[in-house]
């Protein structure tokens, strides 16, 4: 997967990501009907240009989260297409936003390397929503687990 560098004004694809996104479209506005056409048309045409402008982002951002929550994508491009479109979710606004709460709860999770675990529990918050709670020697994290990603909710020392 060839990335393709991107600009202030918005995003570059590759020749892949727009197959990908574009038999994607084309599922969901079988899926859903043509009024999902219409409202597609405009980002159908960025797409296939391959540059899809800032503001255009958010409808690219959804799509590509859908394609990718419901599974669609690997149904018809298997794991490989499930990839191409993660590193286009990855270079959205909300892709951006989800990788850097990622990196924080990785830089909490490290800073516990060494210590001996005393407890782990995950309490169910509501639908699709987790708590994650870790107790270690001289420190207590907890992390939320929901659909928006990991989120570091608490850290305690002592």
């Amino acid at each position: 997967m060839r990335q393709v560098p991107d600009t202030a004004e918005g995003l570059s694809l590759s020749a892949e990501e727009r197959e990908v996104l574009l038999a994607g479209m084309g599922a969901l506005v079988q899926e859903l009907g043509e009024e999902v056409r219409e409202a597609l048309e405009g980002l159908r045409k960025r797409v296939e240009a391959g540059f899809v402008p800032r503001e255009e982002l958010g409808a690219l951002e959804g799509v590509v989260f859908h394609l990718l929550e419901t599974g669609a994508v690997r149904r018809t491009h298997r794991g490989r297409g499930e990839a191409v479109l993660a590193s286009v979710y990855a270079r959205t606004p909300g892709g951006a936003a989800l990788e850097s709460e990622v990196g924080k709860v990785n830089r909490a999770l490290g800073a516990l390397g060494g210590r001996r675990l005393v407890s782990l529990s995950i309490r169910a918050r509501g639908p699709g929503r987790f708590s994650l709670s870790l107790e270690l020697e001289g420190v207590g994290l907890t992390l939320e687990l929901g659909r928006e990603g990991p989120r570091v909710e608490s850290l305690s020392v002592g």
